[in-house]
C-alpha cells in the first residue's frame, strides 16, 4: 500500500530539459523554512541524502562524483550530464514526500546551421526557389526555425526548416539571408547566404550631374557674362587644376586669383571667371 500511495503522489511531474554535457539543477517545488533532512531519488533509486545539517551528504552511484546537494535550499546539481541522467526525480524533505517531482530529458544542443539554396540551379533568371536551414538536429528535442533578410527582424518559419522565395521586387532588395535554429537549451545562427535574386539598386548620379549640373553651369556662366559685360575690360576665364593647383588661362592671365566674383565647380576642374571692376 505504501508503494501505491507514493506512486499516486508522484503523478504531478514537471517537464525539464537539460543539455547533454551540461548541468542539471533542480529545486524542491515547495520547501519548508527549515530543513532537517533531505533525500533525492532518481527513478526511485537513492541519489543524494543528508539526514541532518551536521552530517555530510551521501551520494550514490553512478553519479556520486558528479553530484552536489545544497542542504540549506534543497537544491540538487549534477554536472557533465549523460543520457542516463534522464528520468524521474523526486525529493523528500523532513520525511515528507513532495507531491511535485520532475521528468527530465537530456537533449543535444542545436548545431550551427547553414542556408542551402534549392534547387542548386537556382539563379537570377529563376521564377522561384527555396531555402533550407540545414543542420542535424537529431536528439535536440523540439526545435524551432527562424528566418531574416539582411538586418531585418527574425520571423519564425511556417514550414519548419524551409522558406520559399519569389523573384519579385521585394525579394530583389534583400542581399543576404540568415536562418536560426533553437531549442530549450541552445540557439544558433547561420552565416550569411547570398540571395540569388538580389539586384543592386541602380543610381543615376552621373545622369543627374549631366542633366542638372551642366545646364546650371551654362546658366551661371551666362549670368556672369551679362554682369561682367558691363565692365570695360571684359572677362578673363582662368582654370585651376584640382591636383597641382596651378593656374591656366584661356585669354591672357588673370590679374588675381583672390576673391573671384564667380566660381563654378566642374567634375575635374574648377572654372573661375575673373573680372576687373
Amino acid at each position: 500500500c505504501g508503494k501505491q500511495r507514493r506512486s499516486w503522489i508522484y503523478l504531478s511531474l514537471q517537464n525539464k530539459e537539460f543539455a547533454l554535457g551540461g548541468t542539471l539543477t533542480l529545486k524542491p517545488a515547495a520547501s519548508p523554512s527549515s530543513i532537517s533532512s533531505i533525500t533525492w531519488k532518481h527513478n526511485d533509486n537513492l541519489l543524494a541524502e543528508q539526514l541532518n545539517k551536521e552530517s555530510p551528504p551521501d551520494y550514490y552511484p553512478p553519479t556520486e562524483k558528479r553530484i552536489s546537494l545544497n542542504f540549506k535550499t534543497g537544491e540538487l546539481s549534477i554536472i557533465k550530464l549523460t543520457e542516463k541522467d534522464a528520468g524521474k526525480y523526486n525529493v523528500e524533505i523532513n520525511n515528507v514526500i513532495q507531491n511535485v517531482g520532475y521528468q527530465v530529458k537530456i537533449i543535444k544542443r542545436v548545431p550551427v546551421p547553414t542556408v542551402v539554396v534549392q534547387p542548386l540551379a537556382c539563379s537570377e533568371t529563376s521564377t522561384d526557389c527555396s531555402l533550407d536551414c540545414h543542420g542535424d538536429v537529431t536528439g535536440a528535442g523540439t526545435v524551432r526555425y527562424f528566418w531574416k533578410g539582411d538586418d531585418g527582424d527574425w520571423k519564425e518559419s511556417a514550414k519548419e526548416n524551409k522558406r520559399d522565395i519569389k523573384n519579385d521586387a521585394d525579394t530583389q532588395k534583400i542581399k543576404e539571408f540568415f536562418c536560426k535554429v533553437n531549442n530549450s537549451v541552445s540557439d544558433e545562427e547561420s552565416p550569411a547566404t547570398k540571395n540569388p535574386f538580389y539586384k543592386p539598386e541602380t543610381t543615376s548620379s552621373a545622369g543627374m550631374v549631366a542633366g542638372i549640373s551642366i545646364p546650371m553651369i551654362f546658366l551661371l556662366l551666362g549670368a556672369a557674362g551679362g554682369v561682367f559685360g558691363l565692365h570695360k575690360k571684359g572677362i578673363l576665364t582662368c582654370f585651376r587644376n584640382r591636383t597641382d593647383k596651378t593656374l591656366h588661362h584661356s585669354c591672357g592671365c588673370c590679374s588675381s586669383w583672390k576673391d573671384p566674383p564667380l566660381t563654378v565647380l566642374l567634375w575635374m576642374h574648377e572654372a573661375v571667371s575673373c573680372g576687373n571692376i
